[in-house]
């Protein structure tokens, strides 16, 4: 009894100090040889040996006492049936006497003289990565409970200890392979400005070049390296989306692809891309992912910049096709006057050629008004096509009187039709400025529209007021041109002779979906004022008799 008691002291402690030892290294050479020494000492043996298995057969891998040859030997089923049924069990097989135990091919242990043996499956992550066999030569020994415990309990730690040095060891093999075509890779990367990350998934730490950090926004005297903390670095609303990326490209052996969002101390949002590739070991286990990441931010701006452009091109062009309703009529009206007269002029030169008479002059007079009154019709057709086209949305330097007259040429249709004046009052020589012509004269007829609205409303009350021709108009609208040069910006200013607007309303006139008319839609004045600031301008009402309204645009630097 007392015997016992000091083997299985004598075991444990035995096992302590190899647990100490083995857990000091992570070379897988080193950790077999002092499992092997140190486990023989403990337990008495002569020679020990380690065999790993893979799918279908056995290596020798380290020896203790025995011929260093035999390391790298390949070994059958056959051979080793005994290192099969450990491995079959998953447990311990002691063999107190070769000679007389059938579990054994005596022919194999008669080669280097066994009398006995045990063998302990090693068993890592839930897997048989080998066995250790523990030999005795002199005679025949009869294992103890204690030391088949003992021997569980070292194969148990051997097989923890091994497995994290071969990974470990493959570790440092792919980097070895890696690390000359790094250092390229790192000058490519910085002239680049692209970010390297290095996620060791043994460890769970992740390693950044100096161009991730400043991506990220981050110093690398406050950063911890763990994975968690890099996606905590990711947008609260992207990280999720990342997160789950990341886990089915390492599931599915796929590469890796997300874009997301990071703030940086100056609370500036960038947007950055990354790309990521794991790299396996032999065993096929992933041991790390790697990538590259790149600033996106510009691209994301052109992108939702544009989208917003397109977003505001389609507003716009709904609000032209409801003035163009207006248009048509008007239209029908405007061409039946220069095709009535060019029938009249073609049928009086058909009749003087009829008639023979030698009027060339008064024919070829004709003519001319003939061509006259055409081009007068096309020249209405081509500003109404003009108008409901959509144009390109790159900005142009452009003259803005000359897009002023153009957008009043149009408007003159319909303030004809309504006995409104429009008239102009253009500064000479203006500066050239930066803009997209069809969305600034979008800006004047949303602009001179609301005029002839307010005019029209009010006609009925007010004093009519003669033109120059001596005819009664309903009122005026005028459209003037100004630069500032203390501002360095050309103001435009609408000012019409309706009832104005008080103070509150200027306020809020511009406020989707207010609208002070009938059947209006509350959107133009939207449209003008997105349209305005996207050129960098101002826009705004001003509180006095009759409506007026202004806005300026940055003259374009040289």
């Amino acid at each position: 009894m007392n015997a016992a008691i000091n083997q299985d002291a004598a075991l444990s402690k035995a096992l302590n100090q190899i647990n100490v030892k083995l857990h000091s290294t992570l070379d897988f050479q080193e950790v077999a040889q002092r499992l092997l020494s140190e486990g023989s000492s403990a337990l008495g043996n002569e020679t020990a040996a380690i065999l790993l298995r893979d799918d279908v057969r056995w290596q020798v891998s380290d020896v203790y006492r025995m011929p260093t040859s035999l390391i790298g030997t390949l070994v059958s089923d056959q051979e080793v049936q005994h290192a099969v049924l450990a491995i079959q069990s998953r447990q311990i097989v002691a063999i107190n006497d070769v000679a007389n135990d059938p579990r054994v091919n005596h022919e194999h242990l008669r080669q280097y003289n066994i009398r006995a043996v045990l063998v302990a499956p090693l068993i890592a992550r839930d897997r048989v990565i080998g066995v250790m066999f523990c030999n005795f030569h002199s005679r025949p020994h009869t294992f103890t409970a204690t030391e088949i415990h003992f021997s569980q309990q070292l194969a148990t730690t051997a097989a923890i200890a091994l497995d994290n040095a071969r990974l470990f060891n493959e570790h440092l093999r792919v980097e070895s392979a890696l690390r000359a075509s790094e250092q390229r890779l790192y000058l490519a990367l910085d002239a680049a400005e692209m970010g390297m990350w290095d996620w060791d998934l043994i460890t769970d730490r992740v390693l950044w070049n100096a161009r991730h950090y400043s991506l990220f926004g981050l110093v690398p005297e406050t950063f911890s390296h763990l994975a968690a903390d890099v996606f905590a670095a990711i947008h609260p609303d992207d990280r999720a989306r990342v997160q789950e990326g990341a886990d089915l490209a390492l599931a599915q052996h796929e590469s890796f692809y997300s874009e997301f969002r990071v703030i940086h101390p100056d609370k500036s949002v960038h947007w950055i891309a990354t790309i990521g590739q794991r790299v396996k070991g032999s065993s096929s286990v992933p041991l790390r992912m790697i990538g590259i990441c790149f600033d996106i931010t510009e691209r994301k701006q052109a992108e939702q910049e544009r989208a917003r452009y397109l977003h505001l091109e389609n507003i716009a062009q709904m609000h032209r096709l409801h003035t163009a309703g207006e248009f048509a009529a008007l239209l029908a009206h405007q061409l039946n006057q220069p095709l009535s007269a060019i029938r009249s002029f073609a049928e009086a030169a058909m009749a003087r050629l009829r008639h023979g008479t030698e009027q060339v002059e008064r024919t070829r007079q004709t003519l001319t008004d003939i061509v006259a009154q055409s081009e007068r019709a096309a020249q209405s057709i081509r500003d109404l096509r003009q108008f409901l086209a959509r144009q390109p949305l790159e900005m142009t330097v452009a003259d803005l009187n000359a897009h002023v007259r153009s957008a009043s040429g149009l408007m003159n249709i319909l303030a004809r039709s309504h006995a409104i004046q429009v008239t102009l009052d253009l500064a000479k020589s203006l500066p050239m400025v930066a803009m997209r012509p069809a969305q600034i004269e979008q800006v004047l007829i949303n602009l001179m529209e609301n005029a002839m609205d307010a005019i029209r409303h009010t006609s009925a009350s007010s004093t009519h007021v003669a033109d120059t021709m001596g005819g009664a108009i309903n009122g005026t609208i005028q459209v003037s041109t100004q630069f500032d040069p203390s501002r360095n910006e050309l103001m435009i200013t609408v000012l019409d002779s309706g009832p104005g607007l008080d103070a509150e309303t200027a306020k809020i006139a511009f406020d989707p979906l207010y609208t002070t008319k009938k059947n209006g839609i509350g959107m133009g004045l939207t449209i003008s004022r997105s349209i305005v600031e996207d050129h960098g301008g101002r826009i705004w009402a001003e509180a006095q008799p009759g409506g007026c309204f202004k806005f300026t645009l940055p003259v374009t630097k040289a």
